[in-house]
């Protein structure tokens, strides 16, 4: 993030906006790199409803509880609030909320 400047927009509720992404000054910014854009449910909900990247906008989906579905393309699973899947990826959980098990048919991770 060397050589850069960003500038931010929240709104009424103190959610962010807008991001920009500058090449680097001391001044007033002019050289936009990147744009972002955060789309909420209503203007006092922290629920994004979409993340737009340089125009081209992703919509996110929740399940009841408000659980994301997908992230990055993978699908989510969700089991008792923790997350259960991300893709192929299993998770299990100990009574105090420890992961105990992250892994595929094909490898484990504690």
């Amino acid at each position: 993030m060397l050589d850069k400047t960003f500038t931010f927009a929240y709104n009424k509720g103190g959610n962010i906006t807008a991001k920009r992404e500058y090449a680097y000054t001391t001044g007033t910014p002019s050289v936009l790199l990147n744009e972002y854009e955060y789309g909420y449910e209503n203007t006092y909900s922290d629920l994004l409803t979409y993340l737009k990247i340089n125009g081209v906008q992703q919509d996110l989906f929740y399940d009841q509880m408000a659980h994301p579905l997908e992230h990055n393309g993978n699908p989510l699973s969700w089991a008792m609030g923790k997350l259960a899947t991300y893709g192929t990826t299993a998770f299990n959980y100990s009574y105090d909320n420890t992961r105990l098990y992250k892994g595929t048919d094909y490898e484990t991770v504690l």
